[in-house]
């Protein structure tokens, strides 16, 4: 079973999406916070990484760019699901090597759950 790291502020959200992936068939794990949801990314080898970059902006960024650094989790994919739409935020996140970047009010929680498939089976492939 495919785990997904979800690292959102909002706990309403969380368990919205946390379902919709859990009744797609993943494991999920969730944190409220960057620094703990460092953590678990590290210890819990999740298989995508899906995070709000919107919990601290320059935090969320920094989480991208550790992300992206260690050995550890260099290799895993990782989607932003964030309210930031504009094209500043999209390329601040791109150059940290994202995967995915969505806007959450552009996106229903079943569009989620396919992108995040999506990305698994290009990982998987």
């Amino acid at each position: 079973m495919k785990k997904v790291l979800l690292i959102e502020k909002d706990a309403f959200l969380t368990g919205i999406y946390a379902s919709k992936l859990e009744d797609a068939g993943y494991a999920t794990e969730s944190s409220d916070s960057l620094e703990e949801g460092l953590i678990k990314a590290k210890d819990g080898k999740p298989d995508i990484i899906v995070v709000d970059i919107d919990i601290s902006e320059e935090g969320g960024l920094n989480l991208l760019k550790e992300l992206k650094k260690t050995d550890s989790t260099k290799k895993t994919p990782v989607m932003v699901f964030s309210n930031m739409g504009d094209e500043a935020h999209f390329k601040k996140a791109q150059e940290c090597g994202i995967d995915a970047y969505l806007v959450k009010s552009q996106y229903t929680s079943n569009e989620v759950v396919a992108e995040v498939k999506k990305i698994l089976s290009r990982f998987n492939s």
